[in-house]
């Protein structure tokens, strides 16, 4: 029983060879791919080969690739040369892209240590500069006292001048505003220069003014009558009107111009006594002017210290942020390098793929041909020998007639070669077009 259950085992694990050839054809499927997807990534590209042109070493690369080196037909021969051609190119261009990104990143490194170097020395100046300016405050306080005493005096006298100088300019605003009335109302009205209409409207506001002054409310009621009418009109009663309108106005001119003349008189005491007040400052400033000077002179270094290390803070930080970004940049030119890298791994095991086929009798009349050899093989040689010529100006819709091109002669190959199908069958992956 024993050998049963070993001969069961055994098939259980076995794989058939239909399992085995659809991995192989998918794993070969995969690694294709990845070649052409770093084919068309113009990042990971040598800047000198032409769009164009790697996009047709894309379009040819499946079908060269997909052949073996016992099967491979001169025009894939041709096509992987480019190809690897382009990976060589694009090798070199990595290194040296990663060269000058690690030492920029070297460079910077160097600039913060010499920064930070800096920075220390400058706060180690800072604390004997702010030691010295505490020793000289204390040398100042008492007298300093007196000076803030005398200031206070000062303050008041200042602030007795400033309300003299409001209520001295709104008693000259009131007597600008009493003047306005008389000229451009009872004057103007008097001498009856106004035309009719012009003679009501300011005859209306002339009265609503003497109503705000508080004028007796007869001299009001015939106050309009009189003013409208003209020069020779005039009799002895309205001349009466207009001598009371006229000295009521005086009245309260006169009475703003005292107090004009009382706020002068007060703004000259006030005037002296804030001189007193700023002598006295004066005075007591003059025992600490020396040691207040030295504070002052001590406070502008310190202050030229603080603002010196936070300039040099701001550059570390900068430095720190470039090392940073420098740094980034050597991992990111690492990280397509290794892609490049893997890729061209991937073509150059692919290249060398060897199935060593056993030799197959070819039905009379038909020569041999390698996948796709019909069909791309012209196409690219034509296209891209020495990346010029019509690969570099080939418009979009050449490039898609060319598609075209090879996808009608991948298509007659299946009926022209059966024999290289099943040749190949466990082995080429299906490139969807």
């Amino acid at each position: 029983m024993a050998p049963k259950r070993h001969a069961s085992n055994a098939g259980d694990h076995a794989q058939s060879p239909a399992k085995v050839a659809k991995r192989a054809k998918a794993e070969l499927h995969d690694k294709v791919q990845s070649v052409t997807e770093v084919l068309t990534m113009e990042s990971l590209m040598p800047g000198s080969v032409p769009k164009k042109v790697l996009e047709m070493l894309a379009l040819g690369a499946p079908h060269a690739l997909s052949t073996t080196t016992e099967e491979r037909h001169q025009l894939h021969s041709t096509v992987l040369g480019y190809i690897q051609e382009v990976f060589d190119e694009a090798s070199t261009m990595f290194r040296v892209r990663l060269t000058e990104a690690q030492a920029a990143a070297d460079a910077k490194s160097a600039e913060i240590e010499a920064a930070t170097a800096k920075v220390a020395a400058t706060a180690s100046e800072i604390e004997k500069a702010e030691q010295a300016v505490t020793e000289q405050k204390g040398r100042l306080a008492e007298k300093e006292e007196a000076v803030k005493s005398a200031e206070k005096d000062a303050k008041a006298a200042d602030a007795n001048m400033r309300a003299n100088a409001k209520e001295n300019a709104a008693h000259t605003k009131q007597r600008e505003g009493l003047k306005a009335i008389e000229d451009a109302g009872l004057n103007a009205l008097v001498e009856g220069s106004l035309s009719e209409k012009e003679a009501k409207k300011v005859s209306a506001k002339f009265i609503k003014d003497l109503e705000k002054l508080g004028a007796d409310q007869s001299l009001l009621a015939s106050a309009p009558a009189v003013l409208l009418k003209s020069k020779d009109q005039r009799q002895g009663f309205d001349h009466m009107v207009i001598d009371s309108l006229r000295a009521m106005l005086a009245d309260r001119i006169s009475a703003v111009d005292a107090s004009i003349a009382a706020n002068v008189t007060a703004c000259q005491e006030l005037e002296t006594a804030a001189a007193a007040q700023a002598a006295a400052v004066e005075s007591s400033r003059q025992a600490c002017e020396a040691e207040a000077e030295s504070l002052r002179k001590m406070q502008g270094d310190l202050a030229a210290l603080k603002e010196a290390k936070k300039a040099q803070q701001a550059e570390v930080e900068a430095l720190r942020a470039a090392h940073a970004e420098k740094v980034g940049g050597v991992a990111d030119v690492q990280e397509e390098a290794q892609c490049l890298h893997d890729a061209k791994s991937t073509f150059e095991s692919l290249v060398s793929r060897s199935s060593a086929p056993e030799p197959e009798e070819q039905p009379a009349g038909e020569t041999p041909a390698p996948a796709a050899v019909t069909a791309v093989g012209p196409i690219l040689l034509g296209a891209m020998g020495a990346q010029t010529g019509r690969a570099a100006r080939c418009s979009g819709r050449q490039v898609e007639a060319l598609q075209n091109r090879a996808l009608e002669g991948h298509s007659a190959l299946g009926a022209r070669s059966s024999h290289a199908r099943e040749r190949t069958a466990a082995t080429l992956p299906e490139f969807d077009q």
